[in-house]
């Protein structure tokens, strides 16, 4: 494989399915508005809220698709320069997997009535938003994503282990509270087993996501990271 399928055609993959993904987040909550009548205020603006930031998140990895692609079309020293659209991405995405991660976290709380759990979990959301911003951060510190990978590679993977952590323990535990719930009717039980299929699912495809993340080519992390945070909102938007 080339140097160059390893970075414009890894980038142009990624953005791609992106911009897929947000297509379909778009479509879920047009629908979800659509339906939302007896939905919460509350609910509605974090529904507005996660569609706002993944709109920017969208907006973002398309300037960076541009500038890389058609303002610095023949320089192949673009693909290696930290631009400000590419350092924003993991900030902004750490925002919408951390909002996500946080209502399913409460969901926990109402379906347990305990609070150890969910807190556990809305820690380990705002140590993910942290640690996204930090790499936004250095980001922009860094001259080239050479640089960047030499002197602080390792807050990629520990962003991603933050969050396929949170997102085990959250599957697990929404799992298993749904499980004890007593005295619910043979179509509650129904409606159970389908939402815990959707939360193993779902987390599988994330964790399954970022294990592959973290065993590819450290450049590979540019594009996998433009279709990972996208995955949140369409599994928040499903729910």
């Amino acid at each position: 494989m080339s140097i160059i399928d390893l970075t414009a055609g890894a980038i142009e993959i990624g953005a791609i399915i992106s911009v897929f993904l947000y297509g379909i987040t778009t479509v879920q909550a047009y629908i979800f508005f659509r339906s939302s009548a007896e939905d919460s205020t509350k609910l509605k603006l974090l529904v507005l809220v996660v569609w706002l930031l993944e709109s920017f998140l969208t907006i973002l990895t398309c300037i960076y698709l541009y500038t890389i692609t058609i303002t610095s079309y023949g320089d192949a020293k673009a693909f290696n320069v930290m631009s400000w659209s590419m350092n924003l991405i993991p900030f902004v995405g750490g925002l919408v997997s951390a909002i996500t991660q946080a209502f399913f976290s409460w969901r926990i709380y109402v379906i347990s009535g305990h609070y150890p759990v969910s807190i556990i979990l809305w820690a380990g959301s705002t140590l993910r938003v942290a640690i996204t911003l930090t790499v936004s951060i250095l980001g922009f510190k860094a001259k080239t994503i050479s640089d960047f990978e030499a002197r602080w590679g390792w807050t990629i993977l520990l962003s991603f282990s933050v969050a396929m952590a949170v997102d085990l323990l959250n599957a697990s535990a929404l799992c298993y509270f749904l499980w004890r719930r007593p005295e619910v009717s043979p179509g509650t039980h129904h409606l159970i087993d389908k939402v815990m299929a959707w939360a193993i699912e779902s987390r599988e495809t994330r964790l399954g996501y970022g294990l592959t993340l973290a065993v590819i080519s450290a450049r590979i992390w540019i594009c996998t990271g433009m279709v990972y945070f996208k995955v949140y909102s369409n599994a928040f938007l499903l729910s």
